[in-house]
């Protein structure tokens, strides 16, 4: 269930971006006026361009993201902010594209903060501790140690950088899994 990128989906997608961008690096916060303001004119866009298929996209796409990243929340990985702006994205571009999007941010994330650590010359201690963190919870069969992972690595970035090259990434290269 997906419409086709249209220029006016795109510019909402594009302003929204920038808000959140300029927001998070200035204040490492993404502001409720900026990501409920894309919700609801993602839905408004949609309805008026596409009837009652594009309130179903919106609200499908709206759903997906916000349920997604809100698990990533939960365990830690993100802000509150991060959960309302990929509502927000999902509302205007729909499931396939917010998906693609979440899995991206993911990959860049994760290369970001092994780029950090390599710099910081903390890559290899950080690996050997997962590594055997995993290897206690396959032994031990108890989970327990994950709840020290949640509670953060010490260092976090604006998820914003990891976003945007996301953005661009769904846009021009979509995974093909989702279709």
């Amino acid at each position: 269930m997906e419409i086709t990128n249209d220029p006016l989906r795109i510019l909402l997608l594009i302003i929204l971006i920038g808000f959140a961008t300029w927001t998070d690096l200035k204040s490492m916060k993404i502001h409720n006026k900026h990501t409920m303001t894309a919700v609801v004119i993602g839905l408004a866009v949609n309805v008026v361009l596409y009837g009652k298929y594009g309130l179903l996209v919106s609200l499908c796409g709206m759903s997906v993201g916000f349920l997604v990243v809100l698990l990533i929340y939960l365990i830690g990985g993100v802000r509150a902010g991060d959960v309302k702006l990929f509502a927000g994205i999902g509302s205007i571009m729909g499931v396939i594209y917010v998906l693609n999007t979440i899995v991206y941010s993911l990959m860049c994330s994760a290369l970001i903060g092994m780029i950090i650590l390599l710099y910081r010359g903390e890559l290899r201690k950080r690996m050997a501790n997962l590594a055997n963190t995993i290897l206690f919870i396959i032994v031990s069969k108890d989970i327990s140690p994950l709840k020290e992972y949640s509670q953060g690595s010490g260092f976090s970035i604006p998820f914003m950088y990891a976003v945007v090259p996301s953005s661009i990434l769904s846009a021009i290269m979509p995974i093909k899994i989702w279709n």
